[in-house]
């Protein structure tokens, strides 16, 4: 299926074209392909770039859910909700130590973008420090091991 773009007036698979609001539960796509659409939002910054921030910064205030919503999707494509399900698959506990989740963080895996959990605070932090390498966390606990030894 094909669409021509309003803007430079070429004829594009529907995929290069943006969703909008379904009507009468047919699907609807904008008028203008997402290539022009991306050129005009920029040129339309650049006319007037304080108008353009305080159009964001207005949205972003009316839409705290959906800012939530479009960044876990952006950086992790999780859907509305998966986040939700994944903190109650695990009973709302961090993945790592237990804890109750007070301020919980996706875990993901930064060679693949996988989620793999939702961790605590402490725990997402520790696994960044030691950059998600298996052998760093086996050379701390070996610390820990021989600290905790020598003490006895």
């Amino acid at each position: 299926m094909t669409k021509k773009c309003y803007s430079c007036g070429i004829e594009k698979p529907i995929t290069q074209f943006s969703p909008t609001s379904p009507y009468k539960g047919q699907p609807r796509f904008r008028g203008d392909c997402k290539e022009c659409n991306a050129a005009n939002q920029i040129r339309r910054y650049h006319l007037n770039p304080e108008k353009s921030r305080a159009t964001a910064r207005i949205w972003k205030t009316n839409n705290p859910q959906k800012v939530i919503d479009n960044k876990r999707w952006n950086e992790y494509r999780l859907r509305p909700g998966d986040f939700e399900k994944l903190v109650q698959d695990q009973d709302g506990k961090c993945a790592i130590c237990g804890d109750d989740l007070k301020f919980p963080h996706i875990d993901h895996c930064h060679a693949t973008g996988k989620v793999r959990g939702i961790l605590c605070s402490a725990c997402n932090t520790g696994l960044g420090k030691l950059g998600d390498s298996v052998e760093s966390l086996k050379r701390a606990v070996r610390y820990l091991e021989n600290f905790s030894s020598s003490q006895k």
